[in-house]
């Protein structure tokens, strides 16, 4: 058990450290203390998900789109501290999250309506927040 927990959490150290080398190469690195930020935020969030979905369903096995969100929520994390930074999102970050979306939908099955639905939803209200304060928070 304990074995399980702690090759989980080198896993969430070496995920976050990947992925703060593949920032650095597209230019978008920053400085050590947000990078250990970083991984200290990705070691919660993995360690969260180990205690939720992990522990009790290892004799059930684990799911591929458990592991396929714990990934996406990786990037997410840098996309936090790469926004904060540069107050930008690069590209490459959000055709991942695209991509994997539409991974998701076709190996689950749900219906496309409520996420498009839920989409346009959050356009609608990002373009409204746009347009009240003049592209400037």
């Amino acid at each position: 058990m304990y074995v399980l927990f702690t090759a989980w959490m080198i896993a969430s150290v070496v995920f976050q450290v990947l992925f703060n080398w593949i920032s650095r190469k597209i230019n978008y690195g920053y400085g050590k203390k947000m990078e250990y930020m970083a991984i200290g935020l990705n070691m919660l969030v993995w360690g969260i998900f180990y205690a939720k979905w992990v522990s009790p369903t290892i004799k059930e096995g684990f799911q591929p789109m458990q592991l396929l969100f714990i990934i996406v929520c990786t990037v997410l994390i840098w996309i936090i501290f790469i926004d904060l930074k540069y107050y930008e999102i690069p590209n490459s970050y959000n055709a991942f999250i695209a991509l994997a979306g539409v991974f998701y939908i076709t190996q689950t099955g749900d219906s496309w309506l409520n996420f498009l639905l839920g989409g346009i939803i959050a356009f609608v209200l990002f373009f409204l927040i746009a347009i009240f304060t003049g592209g400037n928070l």
